[in-house]
């Protein structure tokens, strides 16, 4: 049981012991989880992180090239002149909304293409580690096939070592029968 300072009262929402052992239990489980989430960290690839983190750049190298283009004269004066030929039931947009509309356009061209790299690198990534696999498992299955190979390879010289040995004692066999025949017709004979 929980002890308190004297004068302070035991809170009405304390929990008792039975509950105390769910909540040592919970942090626990809880600490276990935040343990493996440290591991699954550890496995987590560097160059993933390092993606992460060039996603998350865009945005704001998306607002600061848009700050700069929303500067230049140039872009100015082509998101004016862009205005100009679109059709709409205006007769003139504005030059600041349509600079404004060439910025937003800008900052998400360069987050698609930021993201649109980064997802075409990690696809090609993804490709090759696929790639690398099927070629690993691939030299696994010859490196078996060629150790199954070897086995009966060595397997059938011993099975014509054996043949020929056998031959040979088959051979002797019959030299020896031969020899036995012989002697009793020569027995026979006496």
């Amino acid at each position: 049981m929980m002890q308190y300072l004297p004068g302070l009262q035991r809170p009405k929402s304390a929990p008792n012991n039975a509950s105390m052992a769910g909540l040592d239990d919970g942090l626990s489980q809880g600490h276990r989880q935040a343990s493996n989430g440290v591991l699954m960290l550890a496995r987590l690839p560097l160059a993933k992180l390092l993606l992460l983190g060039v996603r998350q750049a865009a945005r704001p190298v998306s607002k600061v090239a848009t700050a700069a283009a929303a500067r230049s004269e140039i872009f100015q004066d082509c998101c004016a002149g862009a205005a100009r030929m679109m059709k709409s039931d205006r007769l003139n947009m504005p030059q600041e909304q349509a600079v404004q509309a060439g910025c937003v356009m800008v900052g998400e061209t360069v987050v698609f293409g930021v993201t649109g790299g980064v997802l075409t690198w990690e696809y090609h990534k993804s490709k090759e580690a696929e790639r690398q696999k099927e070629h690993m498992a691939r030299e696994e299955l010859r490196s078996e096939a060629l150790a199954g190979f070897e086995e009966l390879r060595l397997a059938l010289q011993e099975q014509k070592e054996e043949v020929a040995r056998q031959g040979a004692e088959i051979i002797a066999l019959r030299r020896r029968e031969a020899h036995r025949i012989k002697i009793r017709r020569v027995e026979k004979r006496i």
